[in-house]
């Protein structure tokens, strides 16, 4: 007999609502080591609320998500945030923070209570800046950053937390088409690994199929398609997914997909 695939994050009749929108209806989706997952769904169709269910953050209208096996809920928050990372949609901080202050909040997950970051979460904090090209900002105030600048730090926070799983909602938002290939690169390196998976939210389909092993269409009416991305990349079912047709774009052995 085979052996079983080992799993990472799993959903098991997962339902979610988003107001009037429903992610998923009874979602399995098995998250294994070594994949990376495209989430994609027009505006409104609850794809970040699917996300933060995932992460745990947020309770399933039904179903269940597993973390190795066991029930996420099993797990406590700290625990499950050095397993289980999360880049929300949004970057805002309400607090007058440095840039090396809110990288290493990312190392907090790893801290006992009361304990002060050590010099290896510094560094670690160090090396995630340079991997995203922060590097000699440490001192700037959040406030004086771009959009883009908010968003690689967002990643930076991320890498300094270092967990397995990487959850992360549009992490190409506010960056140029550069930056945009360079940071899933940067993503895939880390989590997209033979002990790691990687799950990101995008609206470019064709970044999607360029950076994605695997495919989660979510349509906002319950329905989900879930598979490997050169089977979904399919200009009826995306046209389907975003209600305006699209068509495939193939060029110096690229494939991309435009509204017509």
């Amino acid at each position: 007999m085979a052996a079983a695939e080992p799993l990472l994050l799993e959903a098991r009749a997962l339902t979610v609502r988003a107001g009037p929108a429903i992610a998923c209806r009874t979602l399995d989706l098995r998250i294994a080591p070594g994949t990376c997952w495209g989430l994609l769904g027009r505006n409104g169709a609850g794809k970040s609320t699917l996300l933060h269910t995932l992460a745990g953050l947020r309770a399933p209208s039904t179903g269940a998500v597993r973390w190795r096996g066991r029930d996420l809920r099993t797990l406590g928050r700290r625990a499950a945030a050095r397993e289980i990372g999360l880049v929300p949609q949004g970057d805002d901080i309400p607090f007058p923070l440095t840039v090396r202050d809110a990288a290493l909040a990312g190392r907090h997950p790893h801290l006992g209570r009361w304990q002060h970051e050590t010099a290896e979460d510094h560094a670690r904090v160090g090396e995630a800046l340079r991997a995203v090209a922060l590097d000699g900002r440490e001192n700037r105030p959040l406030d004086t950053l771009s959009g883009g600048e908010r968003r690689r730090l967002a990643l930076a926070t991320l890498l300094a937390q270092d967990p397995v799983v990487a959850l992360c909602d549009e992490p190409t938002n506010h960056l140029d088409p550069g930056q945009q290939l360079a940071m899933m690169r940067l993503l895939r390196h880390r989590f997209a690994t033979p002990d790691r998976a990687l799950l990101v939210v995008l609206h470019d389909a064709g970044l999607a199929l360029r950076c994605c092993s695997h495919l989660l269409l979510v349509f906002g009416d319950g329905r989900t398609v879930a598979g490997p991305a050169a089977t979904l990349a399919d200009p009826a079912l995306l046209g389907e997914l975003y209600g305006h047709p699209m068509a495939l774009v193939e060029g110096d052995g690229l494939r991309g997909f435009v509204p017509r």
